[in-house]
């Protein structure tokens, strides 16, 4: 038996927005499937569920995501979109 396991991003309510921010900042990937609460979509061959939990829990740092992106450029612009306005934890390094 193969099972894939995707994470799951918990967001208070605004998981909508989040998506179309994913979705655009990485140029490619589409919404899977939907509800007023869940949202799953893939990215770059990558499976992930978006949960409009409410403010029960709180963002968790303990978890990361690598991305390959091909070129320097590419890290540059990922880099940039999402750290913009956001607390950097790890700085880009060489």
């Amino acid at each position: 038996m193969i099972t894939s396991v995707f994470p799951c991003l918990w967001f208070d309510s605004n998981a909508n927005e989040a998506v179309d921010f994913y979705l655009s900042a990485f140029d490619s990937g589409q919404i899977t499937w939907q509800n007023r609460m869940v949202i799953w979509f893939q990215t770059r061959g990558s499976q992930f569920m978006a949960l409009n939990g409410g403010p029960r829990y709180h963002v968790n740092h303990a978890i990361s995501y690598f991305i390959y992106c091909g070129s320097e450029a590419e890290i540059d612009r990922l880099y940039a979109l999402l750290s913009d306005g956001g607390k950097i934890l790890m700085p880009l390094g060489a």
